[in-house]
């Protein structure tokens, strides 16, 4: 009697572990829907768990290369952007035709006269260009106000205002004037700037875009430029 019990019991307790261990086996843990995760099942083996996993870590790295790609997209067009900007900021505004014959017109003075004076400019100095000039001379002065107007206008490009000092050399050499100079050409003091410019585009050979002339000392600091 007490044999038959405890087989009774038993297959009771058999029974119950067994019974448990297929709901344990059946049951899994609920995670939040944002989170990657995997289950294994009691029977599952690691071979079909890689197959499992394996497209989710392919999702992964592919997400990571198009954040990438987008990152570096992003910088691309950041980069563009700011060098095309830059571009646009440095571009230098130039000067129309009528611009310039507007300010060789307004910067020619005594232009009735057949010789031309060419120098430095010094403010209150009898050896200034324009004070050599006297009477006898064409030269060219803009002002201070024109001159600051104009440099506005380019953003003070000095290649655009050489281009209207240019264009009165052209227009007083076309008329067959005789140009003469306030200030030792040799002279490094003096050898500067427009001056510079102005001493270079008249004595430049004709095939690296100068006027070919030739500078003379006619003493009792004068100069002249012969073709």
């Amino acid at each position: 009697m007490i044999l038959k019990q405890f087989k009774y019991l038993l297959f009771f307790l058999l029974t119950f572990l067994f019974g448990a261990q297929s709901t344990y086996a059946k049951t899994e843990p609920t995670l939040p829907q944002n989170l990657v995760y995997f289950s294994v099942e009691q029977n599952q083996s690691f071979n079909s768990l890689e197959k499992e996993v394996q497209p989710n870590i392919g999702f992964l790295k592919e997400k990571s290369k198009f954040g990438k790609s987008e990152s570096v997209s992003a910088q691309n067009q950041y980069e563009f952007s700011e060098n095309f900007i830059g571009k646009v900021a440095n571009a230098v505004v130039k000067f129309t035709s009528k611009q310039i014959d507007d300010y060789v017109l307004l910067a020619t003075k005594q232009g009735n006269q057949s010789k031309v004076m060419l120098g430095k400019f010094e403010i209150n100095n009898p050896n200034s260009y324009n004070i050599r000039a006297g009477s006898d001379y064409a030269y060219f002065d803009m002002g201070p106000t024109n001159w600051t107007e104009a440099e506005a206008l380019v953003g003070g490009s000095v290649d655009e205002m050489w281009r209207i000092n240019k264009k009165f050399i052209d227009n007083r050499k076309a008329l067959g004037n005789e140009f003469y100079l306030s200030h030792n050409p040799a002279n490094p003091n003096y050898y500067k700037g427009f001056y510079k410019m102005e001493i270079d585009y008249l004595t430049n050979p004709i095939s690296q875009g100068g006027l070919g002339g030739e500078i003379i000392d006619l003493g009792n600091n004068l100069w002249k430029v012969v073709w």
